[in-house]
């Protein structure tokens, strides 16, 4: 089984790279999939010469399918729901931000583009917001 896209970790840090598809309340489409933008899953280090951002494709397509399976189950439920959100933390990490991060560990998952660390939410009309459990969304990546 390939590597899950997710862990059960309660962090909820959107980074400025991967806020960056909203303008002006305007929601952008992804260049990757529907939802997914290949911006989302940059490296966030501050070395300059940090420029590749490789994405495996199975990753971006199981976290998408995702997205779909959790708003197909909550447009079913709510008159009010609106779209799925996912905020990536984490996507791919060269290996010297990998090394800073993770106790000099140079490569890993992240390194290679096959992880993304990330949450996602419910969007509701007027603004309204509900978190998914990271675990609802562990244990649909577990059942794939």
């Amino acid at each position: 089984m390939w590597p899950l896209p997710c862990y059960k970790t309660p962090s909820v840090v959107i980074s400025p790279r991967s806020a960056g598809r909203s303008f002006s309340g305007v929601r952008m489409p992804g260049d990757l999939t529907k939802n997914l933008s290949r911006s989302e899953f940059t490296c966030h280090c501050d070395y300059p010469d940090c420029t590749r951002t490789p994405v495996d494709h199975a990753l971006v397509v199981a976290i998408q399918d995702c997205i779909d399976h959790f708003a197909l189950m909550e447009s079913a439920k709510s008159v009010n729901f609106e779209r799925v959100a996912c905020h990536i933390n984490s996507g791919y990490r060269c290996s010297r931000h990998n090394t800073d991060i993770t106790d000099g560990k140079g490569s890993g998952i992240h390194t290679f583009g096959m992880g993304a660390d990330h949450w996602m939410e419910f969007v509701y009309s007027m603004g309204h917001r509900k978190k998914i459990p990271d675990d609802e969304i562990a244990d649909y990546y577990e059942l794939k």
